[in-house]
């Protein structure tokens, strides 16, 4: 029972446009490009809105909630792999951070690593922060 309530751990994955979400815990997956683009040609994330409902409607496929209030929370890795050229300004880490936050997460932790984690690899990294 108790590890009902134990947060669940995920590691996202965004690009110009398009978000890959990876559940740690059973190796489940979803990708999608957006129908709606959220990306310009200076800012991964430029349209706040409709950057965070599209993540949202991915990991709400991936952790469906359980009732219509009830949602179990997340921790995240959060990974930006593409239009970081001087790496992630203040205002980037922050909308990541704050769209992450509205859809559940406990925690979030992003990085800045040049290629995607394996899954191994985001477990590990996932464990440092959340034990540091």
């Amino acid at each position: 029972m108790l590890a009902f309530f134990k947060p669940i751990p995920i590691y996202i994955l965004f690009y110009k446009d398009r978000i890959k979400v990876y559940r740690l815990d059973n190796g489940l997956f979803i990708e999608r490009n957006a129908v709606i683009p959220f990306s310009n040609s200076k800012i991964l994330f430029a349209n706040f809105t409709e950057g965070e409902r599209f993540l949202s409607s991915l990991i709400c496929e991936l952790v469906p909630r359980l009732g219509s209030f009830f949602s179990r929370s997340l921790i995240v890795l959060a990974h930006q792999l593409e239009m970081i050229n001087e790496g992630l300004s203040q205002v980037e880490e922050r909308a990541l951070i704050d769209a992450i936050r509205h859809s559940s997460a406990v925690d979030v932790f992003v990085i800045e690593d040049e290629e995607e984690l394996s899954i191994e690899q985001a477990i590990v990294k996932l464990n440092n922060f959340k034990n540091s």
